[in-house]
């Protein structure tokens, strides 16, 4: 099988979120024959990312201030911005992003949540319409998916990102 571009993926979260994440997302990629790349994004990293455009970033915690400036230029040239909108993040400026910006949590306004949680699986609810990196439309709807762990937050990541790569679920 013909592999795709290899995706760059920027990830801002708690330690164990991250490594769960990282972990998920390489074994996704894998099983689909794509090569991808994953970066953490933490207040050590953050300033030495200045010439790395990632594809897409995933944010699952709260920013710090202090970064303001660096989160801006990091996310200035991303394709999609997952934002976790059940954590109180610093991006006032949000809106002027040229990024696809996809929010998910529990919050009834978010882009993905989760219509039904149960101990094996979830039912990912698509409120608004989103485009895939080969720009198919994904239109509103509900998709049942496996549960990877106990993380809900976690499986609404890699539900998003299997849907925004295509990836075989």
């Amino acid at each position: 099988m013909k592999e795709r571009t290899m995706p760059l993926i920027g990830i801002m979260s708690e330690k164990h979120n991250e490594t769960e994440i990282i972990h998920k997302l390489n074994k996704k990629f894998k099983e689909n024959d794509i090569n991808s790349e994953m970066i953490t994004i933490n207040e050590k990293s953050i300033k030495n990312l200045k010439n790395i455009k990632l594809e897409t970033v995933i944010i699952d915690k709260m920013l710090p201030v202090e970064f303001k400036e660096e989160i801006n230029h990091l996310l200035r040239d991303t394709k999609y911005v997952l934002l976790n909108m059940d954590v109180n993040n610093n991006l006032e400026n949000i809106k002027a992003l040229k990024a696809i910006v996809i929010t998910y949590g529990f919050n009834s306004k978010a882009t993905i949540t989760a219509s039904s949680v149960e101990e094996d699986n979830t039912l990912l609810c698509i409120q608004r319409n989103i485009k895939t990196i080969k720009q198919k439309e994904i239109e509103q709807q509900e998709i049942a998916m496996k549960n990877n762990g106990s993380n809900k937050y976690v499986d609404m990541v890699i539900g998003t990102i299997s849907l925004l790569y295509q990836l075989k679920t």
